[in-house]
């Protein structure tokens, strides 16, 4: 989309791409662009299956402070221990885990036990 007079078209269009995302990480920054960031969260990503999940592992990862980070379990899986870590206690005793699978940490099962 770079007008055809540019004599180094690709070079132009690199350093637009670099120029939109320094400036979306800018607004990124301010208080106006982190309730957009959370309303896309919250309304249109949270809605993708999996999103939540793989979201919430990156940020642990990262190490951001305040994350509400997966605690790591031994669950009983046919007669076998297997990792896992715990995604969410509930009222009634049970809790749902995800199991990684392997070599792929971030596939895996998601057990209700």
């Amino acid at each position: 989309m770079v007008p055809q007079q540019v004599v180094h078209p690709d070079v132009v269009a690199f350093c637009l791409l670099i120029a939109i995302c320094f400036a979306v990480g800018l607004l990124t920054r301010t208080r106006f662009g982190r309730e957009i960031g959370d309303w896309l969260d919250e309304h249109v990503l949270g809605r993708i299956p999996g999103f939540r999940l793989i979201h919430g592992m990156i940020r642990q990862f990262a190490g951001k402070k305040g994350e509400k980070s997966f605690q790591p379990a031994l669950v009983e899986i046919e007669e076998a221990l297997v990792p896992a870590f715990i995604v969410e206690k509930h009222a009634d005793g049970q809790f749902t885990v995800f199991v990684s699978s392997s070599p792929t940490p971030m596939a895996g099962s998601i057990y209700i036990l």
